[in-house]
């Protein structure tokens, strides 16, 4: 893929709350903020992403006429394939956005993730390995250091 691991892992994400059957979804939270506020904020983190994806994908689709300009080149038409694949990236996280704002969120506040804010704040890279091992451990993740550290 042309997209980087960390986006391509949140494109993943979203497009797996397609699959999702509960009608319950446990979301994970440091505690620095109040409960009252984090639903808010979490519902304004989706629709931030979903109105993204819109543009993205309307940009994609701008782009598609200028891939068919490649045509006339001798081999497979990489640009469109390419740009194909994206949008169906996008597509599927999109779809996965609105059917995860269908679902009720119940925010579980986790000490660990307050930790790893804390470490993020100070500029502790030290600490970063020993806590994203017990973040994977803890909640059955992998690859976590692909998405919170560069």
């Amino acid at each position: 893929m042309v997209l980087p691991q960390r986006i391509l892992r949140q494109e993943q994400a979203f497009a797996r709350a397609l699959k999702m059957k509960e009608r319950q979804v446990r979301v994970l939270y440091s505690g620095a903020h109040e409960e009252t506020h984090i639903g808010l904020r979490f519902r304004l983190f989706l629709l931030k992403h979903r109105t993204t994806r819109i543009f993205i994908l309307i940009g994609e689709t701008l782009l598609l006429p200028f891939s068919a300009l490649t045509m006339p080149l001798p081999g497979p038409n990489i640009f469109f394939y390419v740009l194909a694949l994206l949008m169906i990236t996008h597509w599927q996280s999109f779809r996965g956005i609105h059917a995860f704002l269908k679902k009720e969120c119940v925010f579980v506040e986790a000490p660990l993730l307050a930790e790893w804010e804390e470490a993020v704040k100070a500029g502790d890279e030290s600490a970063f390995p020993p806590l994203l091992a017990r973040m994977e451990t803890e909640w059955g993740l992998m690859g976590l250091r692909k998405v919170l550290w560069k």
